[in-house]
């Protein structure tokens, strides 16, 4: 059973990990090896707003806000993390934060599943004392059942005289 414990200690500690690390480091790669750097180089100045404004929004700067989004999005759920692990480092309950919302449920669920695999891997079994207990009721449960049960007749022989 100890080695399960471990393994399993292992495997959430890991899988806690990882998604924490996809999430704070594979989200802005796959950001910005997809997007590139979706805000403009340069401030543009009041005649060229107007002339794309009269001559329509190209395609790029559709892009280029979902990526903002995306971006805004990531942030949000980073800063979320952050509160969460500084919270349970400190052993503060941070429920009700303003504008954590949904970020903040999943923070906790990445922090939570770290905090249970270290536990997994840190506790020490218990030796079980179940076993002995149990032995002790059957043995006293067989006793009560003979005696309370009839004797049983010892078989006659039908056919001797």
């Amino acid at each position: 059973m100890t080695v399960l414990r471990r393994i399993a200690g292992v495997a959430v500690v890991l899988g806690g990990v990882v998604a924490a690390a996809l999430i704070v480091v594979g989200v802005p790669l796959a950001l910005a090896k997809g997007f590139g750097w979706p805000l403009p180089h340069a401030i543009p100045s009041w005649s060229e707003v107007s002339a794309a404004l009269q001559g329509g929004i190209p395609d790029i700067v559709w892009v280029d806000t979902l990526a903002c989004v995306c971006w805004a999005a990531w942030l949000y759920i980073v800063t979320t993390l952050t509160l969460e692990a500084v919270a349970t480092l400190r052993g503060v309950v941070t429920t009700g934060l303003a504008l954590t919302g949904p970020g903040q449920r999943l923070a906790a669920s990445l922090i939570a599943t770290v905090i249970f695999g270290v536990a997994l891997l840190s506790t020490r079994p218990t030796p079980s004392r179940g076993a002995a207990p149990l032995a002790a009721a059957l043995r006293a449960s067989q006793v009560a059942a003979t005696m309370t049960s009839p004797p049983h007749a010892a078989p006659t022989d039908a056919g001797s005289p």
